[in-house]
């Protein structure tokens, strides 16, 4: 057995940073994907639709990768049909944990993959390590949440009756990734909480918190000075993310120096209409990259009161630019121990505590104690480099553990 991993995963999920770690550590042996791009010109350029460009990293070369035509396929199919999606997904992700299956059979490696990838129920378990890295809390206990604000805000309907989240068969094998793990890497407390709610031995998960690398220290330059404070909420308008809940702490709140604005390329229609334009919001769809930097850079205050979040990087990425974060403690924020000049960490669901955090926060800004310098510095307190470092150590980890077990069975067996 190779003391190498197989990763599996589809899409460029997390930057790649978890298969680019196990390269830079010597730990990989593959990574099996759908779609990897390297530029080398095999694939006409003009062919290639810009967003599949981004399916690459400079540290990741083509040679460790291993692309599965037929998932990419079945997706681009259904794409190009104007099919869901997500409708495919189960099909075009179990393709793919099966061909990683199959490439960790022929090289003899261990198996590293993402919840939905991982090796099919009818393959016999070998002596093989299988790290799981469940990237979104488990759907039951998202269930549970979910459906019990249901019960209190029935205006959410649209949401908890057609988004995964709230609606997915929590019995599914899909589900059951951790079952069949010997390791489970989290990226949040929350998620590990997930976990554990679903039934997983605590002993297995490890949480390894995502880093941040800072690429746009400009962000954070002297613009013109302002009287009124500016929020901005950046996500889909859906109930998970808990705009129900900002825009009614927003309305109770009356902070006529202050405005509010939404981005959301698609929103709840029960949410929309919570929205009072009396009370300076403002709703915008779907930004370009360089207009939501500018909404970033010229805005105070980032908030997003989800529900529940695996990690949630959007506040990294709003960190970065100098926003102070207002969250819930049901995200990554509680793991990141950010200074309390940065961020304020309420109660999820509690619209009370939303609307005094906003208060809080308009108070700040009245009597200039937001550091935009201070705030931004914060978000590269734990970088990429960091989270790498600690998922290819958490790897070699699971090898020792599991040469350990190796050799105490082989003593029992000879004793």
């Amino acid at each position: 057995m190779k003391e190498r991993f197989v990763c599996v995963f589809g899409r460029n999920r997390d930057n790649y940073d978890v298969p680019v770690a196990l390269f830079e550590a010597r730990l990989l042996d593959r990574l099996v994907t759908d779609f990897y791009y390297d530029g080398s010109g095999r694939w006409p350029t003009r062919l290639i639709p810009e967003k599949l460009k981004n399916r690459w990293h400079p540290k990741l070369p083509k040679s460790a990768t291993t692309n599965t035509y037929l998932s990419f396929f079945l997706q681009l199919a259904f794409s190009a049909l104007k099919l869901p999606l997500p409708l495919i997904y189960p099909t075009s992700d179990r393709i793919l944990g099966m061909a990683a299956t199959f490439r960790a059979y022929v090289s003899r490696s261990h198996v590293y993959s993402y919840a939905g990838y991982t090796i099919p129920t009818w393959v016999p378990r070998s002596s093989a390590i299988n790290i799981l890295f469940q990237y979104h809390p488990h759907p039951a206990y998202m269930h549970s949440i979910l459906k019990s604000d249901f019960a209190a805000h029935p205006e959410v309907a649209w949401s908890f009756e057609n988004e995964e989240d709230s609606s997915a068969d929590t019995s599914s094998e899909r589900y059951s990734d951790w079952k069949r793990a010997d390791f489970v890497v989290c990226a949040s407390t929350t998620t590990k909480q997930s976990l554990l709610f679903a039934g997983c031995d605590e002993a297995r998960i490890s949480v390894i918190p995502y880093g941040f690398d800072r690429v746009e220290p400009r962000a954070t330059h002297a613009r013109e000075a302002s009287t009124e404070c500016r929020f901005l909420f950046v996500g889909q308008g859906i109930q998970r993310k808990g705009l129900h809940h900002l825009i009614k702490a927003w309305n109770s709140a009356n902070l006529s120096d202050a405005h509010l604005t939404l981005v959301c390329y698609r929103i709840d229609p029960g949410i929309e209409q919570l929205i009072d334009p009396t009370q300076r919001v403002t709703l915008l769809r779907r930004q370009s990259s360089d207009e939501l930097a500018r909404l970033y850079r010229e805005s105070d205050v980032f908030v997003m009161p989800s529900l529940i979040e695996g990690f949630g990087l959007v506040y990294l990425e709003a960190l970065q630019s100098g926003c102070f974060i207002i969250g819930t403690g049901n995200t990554g924020l509680s793991d990141l121990d950010l200074p309390a000049d940065c961020c304020d960490i309420v109660e999820a669901g509690d619209i009370s505590a939303i609307r005094a955090a906003l208060m809080r926060v308009r108070t700040r800004h009245a009597s200039g104690h937001l550091d935009r310098t201070k705030i931004s510095q914060s978000a590269g307190r734990r970088s990429g480099a960091d989270f790498r470092r600690d998922i290819a150590e958490h790897a070699r980890s699971a090898l020792a553990s599991s040469w350990t077990r190796l050799e105490a069975g082989r003593r029992r067996a000879s004793a």
